[in-house]
Protein backbone atom coordinates (compact mmCIF):
# COMPACT_ATOMS: atom_id res chain seq x y z
CA UNK A 1 0.00 0.00 0.00
CA UNK A 2 1.26 3.47 -0.85
CA UNK A 3 -0.14 6.48 0.97
CA UNK A 4 0.16 9.90 -0.60
CA UNK A 5 -1.46 13.31 -0.65
CA UNK A 6 -5.23 12.89 -0.28
CA UNK A 7 -6.09 15.89 -2.46
CA UNK A 8 -4.27 14.22 -5.38
CA UNK A 9 -5.06 10.61 -4.61
CA UNK A 10 -8.86 11.07 -4.32
CA UNK A 11 -9.03 11.93 -8.04
CA UNK A 12 -7.66 8.55 -9.07
CA UNK A 13 -10.07 5.97 -10.46
CA UNK A 14 -8.27 3.47 -8.20
CA UNK A 15 -9.08 5.46 -5.04
CA UNK A 16 -11.27 3.50 -2.63
CA UNK A 17 -13.47 5.34 -0.13
CA UNK A 18 -14.47 3.81 3.20
CA UNK A 19 -12.95 1.96 6.12
CA UNK A 20 -11.04 -0.48 3.91
CA UNK A 21 -10.07 2.25 1.47
CA UNK A 22 -7.17 4.61 0.96
CA UNK A 23 -8.00 7.15 3.68
CA UNK A 24 -8.36 5.51 7.09
CA UNK A 25 -7.86 6.31 10.72
CA UNK A 26 -4.29 5.70 11.89
CA UNK A 27 -5.62 3.35 14.58
CA UNK A 28 -7.27 1.25 11.83
CA UNK A 29 -3.99 1.13 9.88
CA UNK A 30 -2.08 0.04 13.00
CA UNK A 31 -4.71 -2.64 13.71
CA UNK A 32 -4.32 -3.94 10.13
CA UNK A 33 -0.53 -4.09 10.49
CA UNK A 34 -0.86 -5.93 13.81
CA UNK A 35 -3.27 -8.47 12.27
CA UNK A 36 -0.97 -9.12 9.30
CA UNK A 37 2.08 -9.50 11.54
CA UNK A 38 0.20 -11.91 13.81
CA UNK A 39 -0.96 -14.01 10.84
CA UNK A 40 2.70 -14.27 9.76
CA UNK A 41 3.83 -15.34 13.22
CA UNK A 42 5.26 -11.94 14.08
CA UNK A 43 4.30 -9.26 16.53
CA UNK A 44 3.60 -5.56 16.30
CA UNK A 45 3.48 -3.14 19.22
CA UNK A 46 1.14 -0.24 18.39
CA UNK A 47 1.95 1.47 21.72
CA UNK A 48 5.62 1.55 20.75
CA UNK A 49 4.73 3.05 17.37
CA UNK A 50 2.62 5.75 19.05
CA UNK A 51 5.48 6.53 21.46
CA UNK A 52 7.85 6.87 18.50
CA UNK A 53 5.44 9.17 16.67
CA UNK A 54 4.97 11.36 19.77
CA UNK A 55 8.74 11.60 20.19
CA UNK A 56 9.22 12.52 16.53
CA UNK A 57 6.51 15.20 16.70
CA UNK A 58 8.01 16.60 19.92
CA UNK A 59 11.48 16.81 18.38
CA UNK A 60 10.06 18.52 15.31
CA UNK A 61 8.11 21.06 17.38
CA UNK A 62 11.26 21.88 19.36
CA UNK A 63 13.09 22.47 16.07
CA UNK A 64 10.44 24.85 14.69
CA UNK A 65 9.68 26.55 18.02
CA UNK A 66 11.34 29.87 17.03
CA UNK A 67 9.14 30.15 13.95
CA UNK A 68 5.99 29.37 15.94
CA UNK A 69 6.95 31.92 18.62
CA UNK A 70 7.55 34.61 16.00
CA UNK A 71 4.07 34.01 14.56
CA UNK A 72 2.53 34.18 18.04
CA UNK A 73 4.35 37.45 18.79
CA UNK A 74 3.10 38.91 15.50
CA UNK A 75 -0.46 37.92 16.43
CA UNK A 76 -0.11 39.45 19.91
CA UNK A 77 1.06 42.75 18.44
CA UNK A 78 -1.95 42.82 16.11
CA UNK A 79 -4.35 42.13 18.98
CA UNK A 80 -2.78 44.83 21.17
CA UNK A 81 -3.26 47.59 18.55
CA UNK A 82 -5.27 50.56 19.85
CA UNK A 83 -7.61 50.94 16.91
CA UNK A 84 -8.98 48.88 14.07
CA UNK A 85 -6.98 51.00 11.62
CA UNK A 86 -3.76 50.35 13.56
CA UNK A 87 -4.56 46.63 13.75
CA UNK A 88 -5.06 46.45 9.97
CA UNK A 89 -1.80 48.31 9.42
CA UNK A 90 0.08 45.93 11.70
CA UNK A 91 -1.55 42.88 10.11
CA UNK A 92 -0.65 44.00 6.59
CA UNK A 93 2.96 44.60 7.60
CA UNK A 94 3.45 41.31 9.41
CA UNK A 95 2.06 38.69 7.13
CA UNK A 96 -0.29 36.09 8.56
CA UNK A 97 -0.30 37.16 12.23
CA UNK A 98 -1.51 33.74 13.36
CA UNK A 99 -2.19 33.23 17.04
CA UNK A 100 -2.32 29.44 16.64
CA UNK A 101 -1.13 26.95 14.07
CA UNK A 102 -2.51 23.60 12.97
CA UNK A 103 0.23 21.38 11.59
CA UNK A 104 -0.06 18.20 9.56
CA UNK A 105 2.69 15.63 10.03
CA UNK A 106 3.34 13.17 7.21
CA UNK A 107 5.07 10.17 8.77
CA UNK A 108 6.21 6.90 7.26
CA UNK A 109 6.77 3.70 9.25
CA UNK A 110 9.61 1.38 8.29
CA UNK A 111 9.37 -2.43 8.54
CA UNK A 112 10.34 -2.30 12.22
CA UNK A 113 7.56 0.21 12.97
CA UNK A 114 9.95 3.15 13.45
CA UNK A 115 8.48 6.47 12.35
CA UNK A 116 10.28 8.73 9.87
CA UNK A 117 9.22 12.31 9.17
CA UNK A 118 8.44 12.99 5.52
CA UNK A 119 7.19 16.57 5.88
CA UNK A 120 5.26 19.00 8.05
CA UNK A 121 2.36 20.82 6.41
CA UNK A 122 1.65 24.27 7.81
CA UNK A 123 -1.76 24.34 6.14
CA UNK A 124 -3.04 20.76 6.14
CA UNK A 125 -6.28 19.82 4.45
CA UNK A 126 -9.06 19.47 6.99
CA UNK A 127 -11.50 18.17 4.37
CA UNK A 128 -12.95 14.70 4.32
CA UNK A 129 -15.29 13.32 1.72
CA UNK A 130 -16.97 11.12 4.33
CA UNK A 131 -17.06 10.54 8.07
CA UNK A 132 -14.13 8.42 9.24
Amino acid sequence: MHLTNYSLNKRSEDFVHGEEGNKRLLSAVLDTIAEKEASNGGSFNAESVWAGILSLVGETLRAIRPVLLDAAEDAAMIIEGDSLKERRSLAEGMGSGRCFQILGFDIMLDRQGRPHLIEVNNSPSMNAEEVL
